[in-house]
């Protein structure tokens, strides 16, 4: 058996972001950022599996911009998004206070995935988690009464109007098995339907330093985590 020095570190992840993207963000960027974990399968010239977390943003003229990604070597867990999540905020120092002209916080799509969302909880508690349509609509069609489900989610998602919306949403709670699926587990509206996540805002945003609490001085583009072996 390898015998590791139980005072060593071992690099198991790593963020990368492009320089200035803090700029970049701020001044041209809509704040609603989209992030995700894909399995890294062995190929020739990497022999290493593991996961790649990615989080982008699209400008005003829906170009997809990079803001963060993370190379961890292991499967995703909640450790993985905390690593992103940090990379980000040390690329985007303020990330998860950052608003729009509307006073509107940032949002960010991802699925929902429990250590995703148990990482965002204490991380990013001032950018709106919302779910992705395909991964939501995806989970909810599952098992019994889950096309209903779906159907019924879709249609509130979908909404173009205030109105329609109320309509969908009385129709999901006139549904006890819809109304314990979709909003069960404490995802509210504002987690699964744009228009009261109200994205689609315009790019212009301000920075509200009374809930920021990343430290400015945290600039730097790459970062690193390490583990301790065990003893």
């Amino acid at each position: 058996m390898i015998q590791l020095d139980p005072e060593s570190k071992i690099v198991w992840g790593w963020t990368l972001a492009p320089p200035g993207i803090s700029e970049t963000y701020d001044q041209h960027l809509f704040k609603v950022t989209a992030s995700d974990f894909a399995h890294c399968h062995r190929v020739a010239g990497c022999q290493h599996p593991g996961v790649l977390g990615t989080r982008i943003a699209a400008d005003q003229n829906n170009c997809i911009v990079d803001i963060c990604h993370a190379r961890c070597l292991s499967n995703e867990s909640k450790d993985t998004w905390v690593l992103l999540n940090n990379g980000t905020k040390m690329a985007i120092p303020g990330y998860e206070s950052f608003v729009d002209k509307f006073d509107v916080p940032t949002v960010d799509i991802s699925d929902a995935s429990k250590g995703g969302d148990a990482a965002h909880g204490y991380q990013l508690g001032g950018v709106t988690h919302f779910l992705d349509f395909k991964h939501r609509s995806e989970a909810l069609g599952r098992g019994p009464h889950g096309a209903k489900c779906a159907k019924l989610y879709a249609k509130a998602y979908h909404a173009t109007t205030t109105s329609d919306l109320e309509h969908a949403i009385d129709a999901i709670n006139d549904d006890a098995q819809a109304k314990q699926r979709i909003f069960g587990q404490g995802w509210s509206a504002e987690n699964q339907f744009p228009l009261r996540a109200e994205l689609g805002r315009l790019k212009t945003s301000r920075h509200d330093q009374s809930r920021s609490t990343t430290s400015a001085g945290a600039k730097k583009r790459m970062t690193g985590s390490s583990i301790s072996p065990r003893k």
